[in-house]
């Protein structure tokens, strides 16, 4: 996806880093950190062709598309409303399909016609994450997403980033979210790039204590793909989790609301023009059979999720 050598960067007698190298492949969820300043943005910008390295060069592999997330939300128009700043970059979208997306991003109803210069910043942020998603680019570039987020605004990025096939590279602070997201951690010095092939908390403690691996032998320590199918075991759990709750409170919802009919429907038997006439408390009856069948099998369906926990 990527391969950079040996780049360099300074502004005057600041030098940001040297002898940068990077070869990315395909799938690979990287996390960039570093000191404030050191220059992980500038990288980005880099790799943007945005900004010229001083040294060195960079080539993105063939049929590579760019996603990127800028933190300012620098790309959105002010006096567009949120259905038409969608509408506008992606025409296609049917009316319910731009809604169903923008529901997904927590914009329901009337707000989807709300001014982009009346969105908070976590608001912004949703509708800039919502746009990257859907030009579905194969190589992303997250600076900062998570901030300005609340938390329903943070599951619905990465739930998006988790579900996400392709190669992703994202500078953060938020060391829960890289620990979810990010299969390595690349750190950024003065000096170029330093690797740790592992999450956020591999990296934290392999810096405190550099020789945890000493005298295990080489083919006893976790290798790379080890690790990333490790990390894919733990995301498709989490996933797999989300979703048992999601259909737990389905189910549950759904029994409730056939608990209420079934309710209402013995009150209605008791009813002297029900129970008068023939033909309606058949009919009554009828649906009072089909309601217990279903609601059995709802609460068969509810059991078997709750013991798959």
């Amino acid at each position: 996806m990527l391969i950079a050598k040996e780049l360099s960067k300074a502004y005057g007698d600041r030098v940001l880093f040297h002898d940068v190298d990077l070869f990315i492949r395909k799938r690979e969820r990287i996390a960039l950190i570093g000191e404030n300043g050191r220059g992980k943005t500038t990288l980005f910008r880099m790799i943007l062709d945005r900004v010229k390295p001083d040294t060195g060069y960079l080539v993105l592999g063939k049929n590579v598309t760019l996603g990127y997330y800028d933190q300012e939300q620098s790309d959105l128009s002010d006096e567009k409303t949120v259905l038409d700043e969608v509408w506008d970059d992606f025409p296609e979208l049917s009316t319910r399909e731009a809604r169903t997306y923008l529901g997904s991003y927590l914009f329901r109803g009337d707000e989807v016609f709300k001014t982009i210069s009346n969105l908070s910043g976590g608001e912004k942020c949703r509708i800039n994450l919502l746009k990257l998603m859907l030009r579905r680019s194969n190589f992303l570039l997250l600076d900062e997403p998570t901030n300005h987020l609340d938390i329903p605004s943070r599951e619905a990025l990465e739930d998006s980033l988790l579900d996400y096939d392709g190669t992703m590279f994202v500078i953060s602070h938020d060391r829960y979210f890289l620990n979810k997201v990010a299969d390595q951690i690349y750190e950024l010095t003065e000096g170029g790039i330093v690797k740790y092939l592992g999450n956020y908390s591999y990296y934290v403690e392999k810096k405190d204590n550099p020789e945890r691996f000493a005298g295990i032998p080489i083919e006893e320590r976790p290798s790379k793909t080890r690790i990333v199918e490790e990390k894919k075991r733990k995301r498709e759990k989490e996933k797999e989790e989300k979703d048992r709750k999601l259909r737990v409170k389905d189910l549950e919802s759904k029994i409730e609301s056939l608990e209420d009919r079934k309710s209402a429907l013995a009150d209605d038997l008791c009813k002297e023009e029900v129970y008068s006439d023939p033909m309606k408390t058949h009919s009554i009856s009828q649906e009072l059979k089909d309601l217990e069948i279903t609601l059995q099998s709802l609460y068969e369906e509810w059991e078997e999720s709750l013991e798959d926990n």
